[in-house]
């Protein structure tokens, strides 16, 4: 099994180099990162997942979910499904936290999306079509969070 240390060893630079140019992680310069790539390709380098599993984990990776699924039966699936995908990602630190709401009511997903400001770092979101969920949205993307809408979407927002 190849690893970043052996490829530092061929490429002459650090582990932490070779780490950063094949994970976009800080700054490595332009020809190294690609001997570095070019040298993993031959070489037939493949992450190990345990690693991964650990790197992720230090991420703490949040997932809220806002969905109208209080008294909407056509959600049970839709969470059930996102519930085994959870599982099978928790071995990587992920969390999901789910916001349910009854209805459509735009006042209330703004109040559960602002509560969710600094602790996701994505939002499973049905968004209702208003322009201050839009809104709502592109400043959520804005500050770093990466918006996915499912059944209905704001084709106007950073979503």
């Amino acid at each position: 099994m190849v690893t970043m240390k052996k490829i530092a060893e061929l490429c002459g630079v650090s582990r932490g180099t070779v780490d950063r140019a094949l994970n976009g992680r800080g700054r490595v310069n332009a020809e190294t990162a690609a001997m570095i790539k070019k040298m993993a390709e031959q070489l037939g380098y493949e992450p190990n997942p345990a690693g991964k599993a650990l790197a992720a984990r230090k991420n703490h990776p949040v997932i809220g979910v806002l969905l109208p699924s209080e008294g909407n039966a056509f959600f049970d699936d839709v969470i059930h499904g996102m519930d085994r995908a959870a599982a099978a990602y928790a071995i990587y630190g992920l969390t999901v936290r789910y916001y349910p709401m009854k209805g459509y009511n735009v006042d209330k997903q703004l109040h559960l999306m602002e509560q969710m400001k600094g602790k996701v770092n994505a939002l499973i979101i049905s968004p209702i079509d208003d322009a201050r969920i839009a809104k709502a949205i592109d400043a959520l993307v804005d500050a770093g969070i990466f918006v996915v809408t499912i059944v209905n979407d704001i084709k106007s927002s950073k979503r």
